[in-house]
């Protein structure tokens, strides 16, 4: 196991209301309870250091796979502020996902050739008690399963560990993932789904294009769209200081994804601008009170990979379109950002291939 301590590099902000396109320095960190991980060469020398944080790999709550430059990657995980790379020397990680309520983590890789494998690792306090394989994957038999995995961990599809404890895993790439294997590691059953629109948070809140959140008069929920097209909730509004506008030919925006933070006092929702392409648009976050609303800057609205919740922080990518071939835009996920106290971002890691969080 490697310790691995990352500079926090800078990031260019995306402003909203009156300052929107400028950019804006970030809060400092220091005091947070979840301080992230500084470069130790920046310390004078003739300041003392302090000692050194203990890691405790059973309560992390964010995995990263790191691409490198010759095609490798890892899985590391974020504790105490560090860095922490898990996998095996040798394996080329593509995806991962905690298990619900347990020190544990499944990732799927490789090593020598193709034939996939899921494994898991189990947590202990400063180091992986045990890392096994579960589950070859090449014994499914699926012709195109290898669609999942042809070089490209830009396209890793979304896993997931449901709380039955049965994984969910993507494959066959033409524009989003539309198959999936539903592995029970108890029994050693696979159950095969040929419709499958995403992952499942995905597929229950409606799929590819989501369900927008209602008119003014059309529910009795707290969240709602009002006649000035601004998102509100309990009477508060929450959009009026983003300066969104909506694509040439698009009428209104189109505000999708609410999720408040475990506390309940931030929101972040998608904003689709082209009714076109409903994947045009941004994320956004503010706090409830309508204060510190604020642009995350990603595109792809309702893409699987959108914000998560660690704590009251909200995890994100941002990624870069490089090309295109027979299923679309080949995208390169690039940079993992989290929001501050204050709702503004900060980049935590570059070339990133896939994240998760528990």
């Amino acid at each position: 196991m490697k310790r691995i301590l990352l500079p926090l590099l800078a990031l260019a902000l995306v402003a909203c209301g009156n300052q929107s396109g400028q950019n804006r320095q970030d809060d400092t960190l220091a005091g947070q309870e979840d301080s992230l991980a500084t470069n130790p060469t920046d310390v004078a020398d003739d300041i003392p250091l302090k000692e050194p944080r203990k890691v405790d790999l059973r309560t992390a709550n964010l995995a990263v796979v790191e691409r490198g430059e010759n095609g490798e990657s890892y899985l590391s995980l974020l504790s105490q502020g560090d860095w922490i790379r898990i996998s095996d020397e040798g394996e080329r990680v593509f995806n991962c996902a905690f298990v619900p309520g347990k020190p544990e983590i499944y990732y799927t890789c490789s090593t020598d050739g193709f034939q996939p494998y899921l494994k898991l690792a189990v947590l202990g306090q400063e180091k992986v008690l045990e890392r096994r394989t579960v589950f070859h994957l090449d014994s499914l038999g699926i012709a195109d399963f290898n669609q999942l995995y042809e070089g490209q961990t830009d396209r890793c599809s979304t896993m997931e560990v449901l709380p039955s404890g049965e994984v969910l895993l993507p494959y066959t790439y033409t524009g989003e993932f539309n198959k999936a294997v539903l592995i029970n590691l108890e029994d050693r059953s696979v159950k095969l789904i040929m419709d499958y629109q995403g992952p499942v948070a995905q597929v229950l809140s409606g799929g590819l294009d989501p369900e927008p959140i209602p008119q003014e008069g059309e529910g009795n929920g707290e969240l709602y769209v009002n006649g000035q097209n601004q998102l509100m909730y309990k009477g508060v509004c929450l959009s009026d200081a983003l300066d969104i506008q909506p694509y040439k030919g698009t009428e209104q925006l189109r505000y999708i994804l609410p999720s408040l933070s475990p506390s309940g006092e931030k929101i972040v929702f998608g904003v689709q601008t082209n009714r076109e392409n409903p994947q045009h648009g941004v994320f956004c976050i503010a706090n409830t009170d309508g204060t510190q609303q604020e642009v995350l800057h990603m595109e792809g609205a309702n893409f699987a990979h959108r914000p998560q919740w660690m704590g009251e922080r909200a995890v994100y990518f941002q990624y870069n379109v490089v090309g295109k071939d027979e299923n679309g835009y080949v995208l390169r996920w690039k940079f993992l950002y989290s929001t501050t106290e204050s709702n503004r971002s900060i980049q935590l890691m570059a070339n990133i291939g896939y994240w998760c969080v528990r």
